[in-house]
């Protein structure tokens, strides 16, 4: 028997567990974990196995969307990731296959451009999507770049990455905004 402290217990307002706070979060071993029986959503019907497929212990799922976002920085807001997508030390790591989906901008900055700065995984590549529309695609290799033009003051992007990871570090603004996959 283990002792557990109210706070290594935290939970938020809905009762998920809190992301550093709670020692339940990814702790669940997903081996022992039947989701056929016990289904691929919490009680809420958020996902089961998030930030790089792990699971919680108990019923409801740490919620790991504004954590992304605090991350990549203040003028982003995830609003959808892939649940092979995960917080790692150097940012948002993005898998081969999964996908990111975020919002970008401040109110005011209608008509900037923003660059993208890549570094994908030998073999890879990274697909940009703005506003829906298909865009820049990001190869292999070390500082790829590429521009991306804002029409209003928030656009949706989103992030694919193909056949290689690459880890989403940041999006500042400075005369536009950077992106940076390490």
């Amino acid at each position: 028997r283990v002792a557990v402290s109210a706070e290594e217990l935290a939970v938020d307002s809905t009762y998920a567990p809190v992301i550093g706070s709670n020692i339940a979060v990814d702790a669940g071993d997903s081996s022992m974990y039947d989701a056929s029986k016990l289904g691929e959503l919490d009680v809420y019907g958020n996902p089961r196995a998030v930030n790089g497929g792990r699971l919680d212990v108990g019923a409801v799922e740490a919620v790991w969307l504004p954590h992304y976002s605090r991350t990549l920085g203040s003028l982003v807001t995830v609003t959808a990731a892939s649940p092979a997508v995960e917080l790692a030390a150097s940012g948002v790591r993005i898998p081969a296959g999964a996908s990111l989906e975020a919002t970008v901008g401040r109110i005011g900055k209608a008509g900037k451009t923003y660059v993208v700065t890549a570094s994908v995984e030998a073999g890879g590549t990274c697909a940009i999507e703005k506003d829906g529309v298909a865009g820049p695609t990001l190869s292999a290799g070390a500082n790829q770049t590429a521009k991306v033009a804002s029409t209003s003051d928030f656009m949706d992007m989103a992030f694919r990455a193909a056949d290689a990871a690459a880890t989403l570090s940041g999006i500042r603004m400075n005369l536009g905004i950077t992106v940076n996959f390490r």
